[in-house]
């Protein structure tokens, strides 16, 4: 228990103190790569699991901060979302095609889409879909429409328009297997900020099955 608070802590401190941050934090450790590298070198991860804390922010009410988890199996997941404060635990599981919701260990809904899930039960809501790419550094695919990239001088993506979104990445951090994963990523639309703070990244080999919530 004492490790887990300070774990929170620890995460809420870096979270407040990158608040501000907007351009990418400077490193000597990265490799200088093309976009088209990067991308390549990412899109075709489908095997993956990330935790840190999540800030959701609408206009006029107060921040939820929460500790998420995210583990990704090909065309499954499962995302957790626990309240620093203890007041919820929400996950959300997507496999065989259906997606369902589990708010304090009772299912609650089953649809075909997280966000709208979300608002139903939270009242607010985070954009999971096009998120499994934007939290790799990339944008989400497309069938049709425009969006807009930034890139820096490592080739990271840092600023990204689409679907209504504006995505800001303020940092990256380079794993264990030599890929410059995102750390900060601030998503805005009229009347919604969410913020991630990324603690750990990691790339799974091996199948890890997703329990359903208990």
């Amino acid at each position: 228990m004492f490790k887990k608070t300070l774990f929170f802590f620890g995460l809420l401190t870096l979270f407040f103190l990158v608040g501000c941050e907007r351009d990418p934090l400077p490193s000597k450790n990265f490799f200088i790569r093309t976009p088209q590298e990067r991308y390549a070198q990412v899109a075709k991860l489908k095997y993956w699991q990330t935790l840190g804390v999540i800030s959701i922010q609408q206009t006029g009410e107060k921040p939820v901060i929460a500790e998420f988890y995210w583990n990704v199996m090909n065309q499954s997941y499962r995302i957790r979302l626990t309240s620093v404060l203890g007041l919820f635990r929400i996950e959300i599981c997507r496999a065989f095609g259906s997606i369902k919701l589990w708010k304090n260990s009772t299912l609650v809904y089953t649809a075909k889409t997280p966000e709208g899930l979300l608002q139903k039960t939270m009242g607010w809501t985070i954009p999971i879909s096009q998120l499994q790419a934007w939290i790799k550094g990339i944008p989400a695919p497309q069938k049709k429409g425009l969006y807009y990239v930034k890139y820096d001088q490592f080739g990271h993506l840092i600023g990204l328009k689409q679907d209504g979104w504006s995505v800001q990445y303020s940092a990256y951090k380079k794993t264990e297997q030599g890929i410059d994963f995102p750390q900060i990523i601030t998503m805005t639309r009229p009347g919604l900020a969410v913020k991630l703070v990324i603690k750990e990244w990691t790339l799974l080999n091996d199948y890890l099955p997703m329990w359903e919530a208990t």
